[in-house]
Formats: structure tokens, C-alpha cells, sequence
């Protein structure tokens, strides 16, 4: 009930556009469906202009799916790979450092095109320090990507997914109009594109 006072004042208040629900569903076994059941029944249903994710509950109550570290391996239309940049969601003084912190070429090819190509948004997490500033090993991150979509543009570039299957072993790809874009990742002398019309 607490929960639920707190999520209305919020919404009503602040008019969010998502709702981003941590735990919950295929994640915490601590959230029944009985607890799912009533967050809906007593709150969402009748905010139905805010975007929820599948935390919560993992059926058609909530509007896009997300995977954990991955990108989201289901048939749903709408969906997130959820990844985390640093050693941990959070911030840590021992263990978030440079060493721990993945490279620029991950964060694109494994991360955000494992994402984008297949259609799916693709959500980094950069833990803050307590006093909320970023790490500069972050930063640095940050500006390499942006260094990147300043020479090659966004990566999708409001072009469409191709379907899974069509994700080759030597980089990713989607279309926009009648172009197919490939990122080609692998060095190798040929490449072969498989199951497209």
C-alpha cells in the first residue's frame, strides 16, 4: 500500500512517461502475482498513458520485455536489453575502475547492436559515485560512443530490425528502406548474408 501511495503521488506529480519496475516477475520470486495483481489492479489500470515494463509481471499487463545483462531472447514486439557498464548496478569504490569497466568496442558490438538489430532499445547503466558524479573512466566511455555516432551516425538511424535469424556470425545488420546496413565486426575476407528476400 505504501508502494502504491508513493507510485501515485509520482505519476500524478511528476507525469512520467515509463515506469521502469526493478524485480519482480521472472526476477525476484519474492513478488507474488497476488502482489502483481493488486499494483494493477490498485494503480496501473488507471494510468494506462505509462509505459511499465515486465518486472512486475511478465504477461500482457506489462507494455515491453526486458532481458538482464542481455539482450531479450522472446518473441515479445516490444523490448530491452538491460546491461550495466561498470562491475555492478551501483556504484563500487573497491571494485569500479577502468579495469572493470567494459571497453568501447563491447559496449557497441555486444551491447547496443546486439540490441538495436534485432529492434530492441538498449538501456547502459553508468554507476555514480555518491556524490553523484561519473567516474572519468565512464566519461571516457561515454565520449567514445559518442565519438562513434558522431563519425558513423546513430547506429540504427531509424531503420527497422531484421529478424533474428538473420544476425550473422561476423556482425549485425538491419534495414532501412531498401538498404540493408551491415557492421561488419569480424575480419574476415568474405561475407555471406543468409535468409533475406
Amino acid at each position: 500500500n505504501k508502494t502504491i501511495a508513493i507510485l501515485k503521488h509520482l505519476v500524478d506529480e511528476l507525469n512520467p512517461y515509463v515506469l521502469w519496475y526493478d524485480g519482480g516477475g521472472a526476477f525476484d520470486s519474492s513478488y507474488t502475482e497476488e502482489y502483481a495483481q493488486m499494483f494493477y489492479d490498485a494503480f496501473l489500470k488507471y494510468y494506462p498513458q505509462v509505459i511499465v515494463n515486465d518486472r512486475l509481471f511478465a504477461d500482457e499487463r506489462a507494455d515491453y520485455f526486458t532481458g538482464e545483462n542481455k539482450y531479450y531472447r522472446g518473441t515479445e514486439k516490444y523490448a530491452e536489453g538491460c546491461f550495466t557498464a561498470n562491475y555492478c548496478w551501483g556504484y563500487s569504490i573497491d571494485r569500479d575502475n577502468a579495469e572493470n569497466t567494459i571497453s568501447i568496442s563491447s559496449l557497441i558490438n555486444n551491447y547496443i547492436l546486439d540490441c538495436v538489430c534485432r529492434g530492441q532499445n538498449c538501456l547502459i547503466n553508468i554507476g555514480p559515485k555518491g556524490d553523484g558524479s561519473l567516474p572519468q573512466y565512464c566519461v571516457e566511455l561515454l565520449k567514445k560512443l559518442g565519438d562513434f555516432q558522431q563519425k558513423y551516425g546513430t547506429i540504427r538511424d531509424g531503420g527497422d530490425a531484421v529478424y533474428n535469424g538473420c544476425q550473422p556470425n561476423w556482425g549485425r545488420c538491419f534495414r532501412k528502406g531498401n538498404i540493408l546496413k551491415c557492421y561488419v565486426q569480424n575480419g574476415e575476407s568474405s561475407i555471406k548474408l543468409d535468409g533475406i528476400e
